[in-house]
């Protein structure tokens, strides 16, 4: 599973990943081969979670923080449940579960049943480190400025660490060589 604050590469590394399976990554549960092995890409559901919700007209679908929390990690199961049915030989996330309970967290809210939704184990944790600030960029959703993006990446690593997870750090580095990073971590 991949994670770190928002803007440090996290959906780069599934679009790399799904350019060498032969795919164009686009933001849905990708199937490839690597190196012989089955390999499945799941997306980040925030993305998807945001997508929706201003399909529907609502141009802040964050407002009320603990609900879109709470959808953001229900589908982020369903996605971990059909990504399951594939029988992939490795699962790659773009995010966790504990992600969401972070991001409550640092609004100052404290909801147990979030907290109980994001307890889920992870084979392994790959904790992206963030970009200069000159590389960073915000998108239509991934609105934090560097700042605060910072302040979640932080926020994030301590979750996983009080969750007791074994994280490996992927420093910031070219996308090709932070790929080959990848693959010697979890090979």
């Amino acid at each position: 599973m991949i994670t770190g604050g928002p803007g440090c590469g996290k959906t780069t590394i599934l679009e790399l990943l799904a350019q060498m399976g032969g795919k164009k990554y686009c933001g849905e549960i990708e199937v490839i081969s690597v190196c012989g092995e089955k390999m499945v890409l799941v997306p980040e559901s925030a993305r998807r979670v945001i997508k929706k919700q201003q399909a529907k007209g609502v141009e802040e679908p964050w407002s009320d923080r603990v609900a879109f929390q709470t959808e953001i990690i229900l589908d982020q199961i369903l996605l971990e449940q059909k990504a399951k049915q594939e029988n992939g030989v490795f699962m790659v996330y773009d995010r966790g579960r504990p992600d969401g309970w972070t991001y409550c967290l640092l609004e100052g809210k404290k909801a147990p049943e979030v907290e109980k939704l994001a307890r889920r184990n992870y084979d392994l944790i790959v904790f992206l480190e963030m970009p200069p600030k000159t590389l960073y960029e915000s998108d239509l959703e991934r609105s934090e400025d560097y700042e605060t993006a910072i302040q979640i990446s932080r926020a994030i690593r301590k979750v996983y660490d009080e969750m007791g997870f074994e994280i490996k750090n992927l420093g910031f580095m070219d996308k090709e060589s932070r790929l080959k990073k990848f693959f010697q971590m979890i090979c």
